[in-house]
């Protein structure tokens, strides 16, 4: 269940991005021992974007399961998918998607830009 939430959260949000005029270049993009849910460029910017979905407030905010560890790790990724296609020298962020899901009506999605 806990896979499925993932995933649906992940549509949600590839399909917010692209709403907003972001282009998804890669999606489940593994390197360094990290997977990169989302890679999107808006204009000339590469967007490494983290989706975090929840079905309750048991757990937290989605947002605050992106610990300072999980960047480290999601800016190594960026480096490394930069390097691998030849995009060294643009310039990139790393953003979160936080999505709430409810039972009773539309979910909540919440963009966090360079965190």
């Amino acid at each position: 269940m806990r896979k499925q939430v993932g995933q649906f959260g992940e549509d949600l949000a590839t399909r917010y991005l692209k709403q907003k005029g972001y282009r998804v270049l890669a999606r489940n993009w593994r390197a360094t021992g990290v997977e990169v849910d989302i890679i999107a460029s808006e204009g000339e910017m590469t967007v490494f974007v983290e989706v975090k979905t929840r079905r309750t407030s048991s757990a937290g905010n989605p947002e605050d399961s992106v610990t300072s560890l999980k960047r480290h790790h999601l800016e190594r990724a960026a480096h490394a998918w930069l390097t691998e296609n030849s995009h060294g020298d643009v310039p990139w962020r790393v953003d979160v998607v936080a999505i709430r899901l409810f039972e009773d009506g539309e979910p909540e999605i919440v963009h966090f830009e360079g965190i």
